[in-house]
């Protein structure tokens, strides 16, 4: 059965492969995995006329936490549609996310706990009002553990550190993670 970061990497390569945007570290910082940290507190909020306010580098973490979060909590079911996700990633990321969580449902394997996030903004675009954004992260998934649906250990250990790569963007006022790259266990 796959484990939890191969699912994903395979997922990302696949993404890449069909959309051809330019993946992994050899383009610009791409896009991310896990997370656990200053989630879904730090959204955008509106301000006067619509314009985004608050510290656009808390926005963006919290939108890639956020939807490190929502991917843990539907793995622990193997929910495979979009819902709370879709708040917190968009396109090539969405659909990476969501076909691991596929993946997960036809091989009957769900996920107890959550990956361990060190997500770091490596990037905003344009300076003055930032519309695109890279973090780069070193999450551990060594205690995000892999079940079958009856409960036993499913096959596929806790592989370790990974470098991951995402990119977001600004949509009206809020942030949302666009692609995300993990690279295998050992690269963080």
């Amino acid at each position: 059965m796959p484990d939890i970061a191969r699912t994903l990497r395979a997922a990302a390569l696949a993404a890449c492969a069909v959309v051809a945007a330019g993946c992994g570290p050899a383009s610009s910082p791409a896009p991310g995995l896990p997370a656990s940290s200053p989630s879904a507190t730090a959204r955008s909020s509106p301000g006067p006329g619509g314009t985004v306010t608050g510290d656009p580098r808390e926005q963006v973490l919290g939108a890639y936490t956020g939807m490190w979060d929502a991917y843990a909590v539907a793995a622990r079911t193997a929910g495979y549609q979009p819902g709370p996700l879709s708040r917190f990633a968009a396109g090539d990321a969405l659909a990476v996310l969501t076909r691991s969580l596929y993946d997960f449902h036809q091989n009957g394997v769900v996920a107890r706990g959550a990956p361990v996030l060190h997500p770091q903004v490596t990037a905003m675009s344009p300076v003055s009002a930032p519309g695109t954004s890279a973090v780069t992260d070193c999450a551990d998934d060594t205690r995000w553990l892999q079940y079958t649906t009856s409960g036993k250990p499913a096959s596929g250990t806790p592989a370790g550190r990974h470098r991951i790569y995402a990119r977001l963007r600004l949509f009206g006022t809020g942030w949302k993670v666009t692609s995300v790259v993990v690279e295998k266990a050992g690269t963080c």
